[in-house]
């Protein structure tokens, strides 16, 4: 295998991954929990955010537009995970009611991001 498709099943790239799609499922319930706002933007923007910071500290953002589909594919992946994150944390957690509409509201910190 080459050293470049290798490197993409490394314990650091597993680890790096991880990481941002952790950072992401934080950023999006402490904006969710302080705002109120419910809805599955905020997950897609903080998204965004953590792929560009990452393709900009290496340095990746000099290609152009290939490297800017890059971090929207990357920042797509990431919104994934998170939500898999979020929605397998809400697993443990018991649920206490029906569906609620998207909006404005109270919202849990661990509260489903889809609805």
């Amino acid at each position: 295998m080459p050293s470049s498709v290798s490197s993409l099943f490394d314990i650091k790239a597993i680890g790096t991954y991880a990481g941002a799609s952790l950072a992401v499922v934080i950023l999006t319930n402490t904006f969710r929990t302080l705002t109120g706002i419910n809805a599955a933007w905020p997950a897609f923007v903080f998204s965004l955010v953590v792929s560009g910071i990452g393709a900009y500290a290496a340095n990746s953002l000099d290609n152009g537009v290939v490297g800017i589909f890059i971090v929207v594919l990357n920042a797509c992946l990431l919104f994934c995970s998170a939500l898999g994150m979020q929605e397998t944390a809400l697993q443990a957690k018991p649920q206490a009611g029906g569906a609620r509409p998207q909006g404005r509201g109270k919202v849990s910190f661990l509260s489903a991001w889809f609805r």
